[in-house]
C-alpha cells in the first residue's frame, strides 16, 4: 500500500508535453498514488496523457469558475468580499461585477486546487482504510529534469515539510510542497480561511496594500504555526514558456533564452517551449547535470546543491538544515545531529 499521495492541480493542457517527466522523475521515484484536479475545459487536448500514470488514483474535473463557487456558498460572502478589497494576484482567477475585482494570475485557483486535493486524498484514505504518510502538492505543468529526492533522505528527527529552493518572490515558493499528512489540513486549508474571513481580518490589520500569491502563502504558513518546520530541497523542475490561459498573457517573442526574463513584477518574456523563468531553469539544470545517473544521497546533495549555499552563508538558516546534515555526511559523520533553538 503506497504511503505517498502526489496531487497535481491546475491547468492540465501541458500534460501531454510534461507528463512523461512527471511520471519518471516525481511519481515513480516516490512510489506514489497520483491525484489530478483541474478544469474540464479543453479535455480532448490532454485526456490521453492520463495513460502515462499507472498509479493514477483519482481525477476531479470541474468547469473553471471559482467566482461562481464563491457565490454558490450562500450567505453574504462577507469573508471573501472583504479579502477582495486587498489587491494583488493572490486572488488571481477572481472575476466579478466590479472592475477592480478582476485579477490576473492564479492564486484563488491554487487555493481551490488545494481544497480539491485534500478532498480527493481524504476520500481515497476512507476507501482504503489507511492514511498516507505524506502528501505532495505540485504543478501539473512542471518539466522535471531529474528524480525527486527520496523522502527517506531527511534525517530522523527533522521536519519533513519540504519546499523547493528559489522563486520565493517576496514570500514562499508555492510550486511544489512535500508535507506530512497531519499538516495537510492546515497547509492546504487556505480556501476555508478565505471563506471564513480570518485571513482578510489579518491582512486588513496589517494594512497591506496588495499581496502576491507567494506572500499570501507565507502568511498562511506563519499564522498556522508551521513556518518553522520548512526545510528546503533543490529545485529539479521548471515551468515552461506557454500561454495556457487568458488571465495572464505571456510574451513569447524572446529571440533566445538570454533575451528571456521578467519585464516587470507581473509580465514575463520567454521563448515558447523553453523555460518561463530563466533562473529557475538554470538552477534546476545545474543540480540535475551534477547528479547525473547517480542515486541521491546526503553526500551527493552536498556536492550538487549545498556547497554554493555554504559559500553564501546560508547554512545557519534552519530552512537549510538538510545541507548541514549533508555536509557532515560528506565528511564521513555517522552520528546523530541535534539542534538547539535559542
Amino acid at each position: 500500500m503506497r504511503q505517498v499521495a502526489v496531487c497535481l492541480a491546475g491547468l492540465l493542457r501541458s500534460l501531454p508535453d510534461v507528463g512523461e517527466s512527471i511520471q519518471e522523475f516525481l511519481v515513480g521515484p516516490l512510489d506514489a498514488d497520483l491525484f489530478v484536479a483541474g478544469p474540464v475545459e479543453h479535455l480532448a487536448e490532454w485526456a490521453s496523457a492520463l495513460a502515462l500514470f499507472p498509479t493514477l488514483a483519482q481525477v476531479h474535473l470541474e468547469r473553471e469558475n471559482v467566482t461562481e463557487f464563491l457565490h454558490a456558498l450562500g450567505g453574504n460572502g462577507a469573508g471573501w468580499r472583504a479579502a477582495a478589497t486587498i489587491k494583488g494576484n493572490w486572488l488571481g482567477c477572481l472575476e466579478g461585477e466590479e472592475r477592480d475585482m478582476r485579477r490576473r494570475g492564479s492564486g484563488l485557483c491554487q487555493m481551490y486546487g488545494h481544497r480539491q486535493c485534500l478532498e480527493m486524498v481524504t476520500d481515497r484514505e476512507l476507501k482504503r482504510g489507511r492514511q498516507y504518510e505524506h502528501v505532495v502538492w505540485s504543478r501539473p505543468d512542471f518539466v522535471w529534469l531529474a528524480a525527486h529526492p527520496p523522502l527517506s533522505l531527511l534525517p530522523e528527527g527533522e521536519s519533513d515539510f519540504w519546499i523547493i529552493d528559489g522563486e520565493d518572490n517576496g514570500g514562499i515558493n508555492d510550486r511544489h510542497w512535500v508535507l506530512p499528512r497531519h499538516l495537510a489540513p492546515a497547509i492546504l486549508g487556505s480556501w476555508d480561511r478565505l471563506i471564513d474571513g480570518s485571513m482578510a481580518d489579518f491582512f486588513q490589520q496589517q494594512r497591506l496594500p496588495e499581496l502576491s500569491t507567494e506572500t499570501y502563502f507565507s502568511f498562511v504558513l506563519a499564522t498556522s504555526g508551521v513556518d518553522k518546520l520548512i526545510r528546503r530541497i533543490p529545485s529539479l523542475a521548471f515551468v515552461p514558456c506557454a500561454n495556457p490561459h487568458k488571465r495572464k498573457q505571456i510574451d513569447t517573442s524572446a529571440s533566445s533564452w538570454d533575451d528571456s526574463g521578467r519585464l516587470d513584477n507581473v509580465n514575463v518574456r520567454c521563448v515558447r517551449g523553453g523555460p518561463k523563468y530563466r533562473h529557475e531553469y538554470r538552477h534546476a539544470r545545474q543540480v540535475s547535470d551534477c547528479k547525473g545517473s547517480r542515486e541521491w544521497s546526503l553526500p551527493l546533495l552536498w556536492e550538487c546543491w549545498c556547497v554554493p549555499k555554504e559559500e553564501l552563508g546560508m547554512l545557519h538558516f534552519m530552512e537549510y538544515r538538510l545541507c548541514v546534515h549533508a555536509k557532515l555526511a560528506a565528511a564521513g559523520w555517522k552520528g546523530k545531529l541535534d539542534f538547539y533553538e535559542e
